[in-house]
């Protein structure tokens, strides 16, 4: 698996201004990434199964725990 977020890790890691960027990393199955990516071992990754709810629901609770978002639609009404 290529580390396509190496910009925004880079960015968050190296740039003073950029040091609280928040993004969000979805993966198809739970630890995958470890196989070939350990640098990003610790970040909160989500997964979503490979189901189109699990995509929407990984990013709906993400947007309520990063943004602290409150009185969100569940995953099925979105």
């Amino acid at each position: 698996m290529p580390f396509e977020l190496g910009i925004d890790y880079g960015a968050r890691r190296f740039s003073k201004q950029l040091a609280d960027k928040k993004f969000l990393i979805l993966e198809k199955e739970r630890y995958k990434y470890m196989q070939a990516l350990s640098d990003i071992n610790g970040f909160d990754i989500k997964a979503h199964n490979g189901s189109a709810y699990g995509v929407v629901k990984a990013i709906r609770d993400w947007l309520v725990e990063t943004a602290k978002l409150k009185k969100v639609d569940s995953p099925t009404q979105i």
